[in-house]
């Protein structure tokens, strides 16, 4: 009898233990639910909810907090990266017309011909260097504004060339077998 009576206490025990420590434990795991389904480039913000636990608010306060600051960050860093590539354009191009201007004159000696075209190796890898950095900024956008799955063997197909080019210049070959990714 004393035995029962000890075992139903345990169990009960072990019951009331279970259940308050799931509705104790309850926040910090709807935290860490919100913190693995957020997304830096979305702008749903997590909504933490208010506890009576302080440790568990003051968990929540810290990281949003540390959201919004890598969220100003990321997107400081998106706009730099987009502003930058478009405004070395304009420079890049009047650059590059210059050089081709003084390649064509005909008064320009051998010695100066060669300047004019490092030069001009230069400028092309810088402009090959702009589109690769407005490619990115590019293709990131793509990728979070359609919030689709992403084929990047079709995207890799269309910008082959281009990094071929790049190849050429270094004196490298570029082989890819796509149908062997495919399978």
């Amino acid at each position: 009898m004393f035995f029962a009576i000890i075992s139903i206490l345990l169990l009960g025990l072990f019951f009331i233990t279970k259940k308050l420590s799931l509705n104790l434990w309850k926040p910090f795991y709807k935290t860490l639910q919100q913190i693995e389904s957020f997304e830096i480039d979305k702008t749903k913000q997590p909504d933490f909810v208010e506890t009576d636990v302080e440790e568990f608010n003051r968990l929540n306060t810290s990281i949003q907090k540390l959201i919004e600051r890598n969220t100003v960050i990321y997107k400081s860093q998106k706009e730099f990266i987009e502003n930058a590539a478009h405004e070395l354009q304009t420079p890049l191009a009047v650059f590059q017309a210059k050089i081709d201007t003084l390649i064509q004159r005909s008064d320009v000696t051998q010695e100066q011909s060669e300047i004019l075209v490092s030069l001009n190796e230069n400028v092309s890898r810088l402009n090959r260097l702009n589109k690769n950095l407005l490619l990115l900024s590019k293709w990131k956008m793509i990728v979070t504004a359609t919030n689709k799955p992403f084929h990047y063997l079709i995207i890799s197909k269309r910008i082959l060339t281009f990094f071929t080019e790049q190849a050429k210049a270094k004196s490298l070959i570029i082989k890819w077998n796509f149908k062997k990714i495919l399978k």
